[in-house]
């Protein structure tokens, strides 16, 4: 007698489209005993050595499909013990951690106003409220922590402070419990904005944004020049979370050798074809123009677009940016708004483009032309 075990296996775990969907566990374990105690049946006489095998077979399945159900068990319970911890935790920090009458007085002890203390204990509410929904699944595509405060027309950068590491810490673990549990595939663009971001903050966030979803990681008035790794810590994030697409700075002033290790970081990327940097931007970050050295290494990163606006840039870097345009280079988008370019510079850009078959956005909108 010859059992069809071959057709019994196959429609057990047929999963294409549209044949029978892939049943759980204990329907695999319930056919694939129904189908044992037929081979079983088998008269003695009419028994083979292929029946025999069938048997056993049959029973090593049997025994997979019975260790897979108790192994998926296990998974399921600690994955519901992992986000009734998590959900509590959240809950718990979200509402136990006040502004405290002492968290006052600290700031308010070292000099600060009461402007001041308010915009900080605004920062500590939206801390909580990203934590919340990053525990919860209901966070937006876009987070932004920032502090908002305004001195005679300028943004004020809230200076680094102890009692803020908590909040760092509980954001780095929500990030993590957000990409693990909630995000499927959907990604995040987060921008830390006038808040000073030391080492001691980049290295709590630095393992959290190397492993979670995130597609875009921005700086905005952070405090630089100061004796920060930044620079190094968005090299490490670009070459060890390759879902991060896109980078951008505000208001961040970096050496030279800073801002090339940050292009080098991009090139890379690019050359291995991992994944493609697709934006790469800076925003005042030069603001008496800039050097030809770190021009041609932000130009040549390899980033699909570009944007260069106000940052003082005018006639001094036209023939750098005229003779990489020249070069038809793969960038596809340059944005050089609100720089001080005039007739003439603009001139000299668009001959640059005559041979140029990949730039498909040159903006030179906010400049002296016209």
């Amino acid at each position: 007698m010859k059992v069809p075990w071959r057709t019994v296996k196959t429609r057990l775990c047929d999963t294409r489209d549209g044949g029978v969907k892939t049943p759980t566990a204990a329907q695999q374990i319930a056919e694939l005993q129904v189908e044992l105690k037929r081979v079983y049946s088998v008269d003695d006489g009419d028994a083979t050595s292929t029946t025999t095998q069938q048997i056993l077979d049959l029973e090593a399945e049997l025994e997979r499909c019975k260790r897979e159900k108790l192994e998926r068990g296990e998974r399921h319970d600690q994955v519901v013990r992992d986000l009734k911890t998590s959900y509590s935790d959240a809950f718990e920090w979200a509402y136990s951690v006040k502004a405290r009458p002492q968290y006052q007085v600290h700031w308010l002890g070292k000099g600060h106003t009461d402007e001041y203390v308010d915009a900080i204990e605004s920062l500590l509410n939206t801390f909580k409220r990203i934590v919340k929904e990053l525990r919860t699944g209901s966070v937006g595509a876009r987070i932004s922590v920032k502090f908002e405060l305004q001195d005679d027309g300028h943004r004020v950068t809230a200076a680094h402070d102890y009692m803020l590491m908590p909040y760092w810490k509980e954001l780095a673990n929500a990030l993590v419990h957000w990409s693990e549990y909630h995000a499927g595939k959907e990604t995040l663009e987060i921008s830390i904005i006038c808040i000073e971001t030391p080492d001691a903050v980049l290295d709590v966030l630095r393992p959290a944004l190397k492993r979670s979803r995130v597609k875009y990681v921005g700086f905005v008035n952070d405090g630089t020049p100061k004796s920060w790794t930044l620079a190094e810590f968005i090299g490490d994030i670009i070459r060890t979370n390759h879902g991060v697409t896109s980078v951008g700075f505000g208001k961040v002033v970096l050496s030279n050798e800073e801002w090339k290790a940050i292009c080098n970081a991009i090139r890379t990327r690019n050359v291995e074809q991992t994944s493609i940097m697709d934006y790469f931007k800076l925003t005042e970050c030069f603001g008496g123009g800039m050097s030809d050295e770190a021009l041609k290494d932000i130009l040549t990163s390899n980033a699909v677009e570009v944007g260069l606006e106000s940052n003082g840039l005018s006639s001094r870097e036209v023939p750098v940016i005229a003779q990489h345009l020249n070069s038809n280079s793969s960038l596809a988008r340059l944005y050089l708004c609100g720089n001080l370019f005039n007739d003439k510079d603009a001139a000299a850009l668009a001959n640059a483009l005559s041979s140029n078959t990949n730039l498909r956005v040159l903006s030179i909108e906010q400049n002296s032309i016209g």
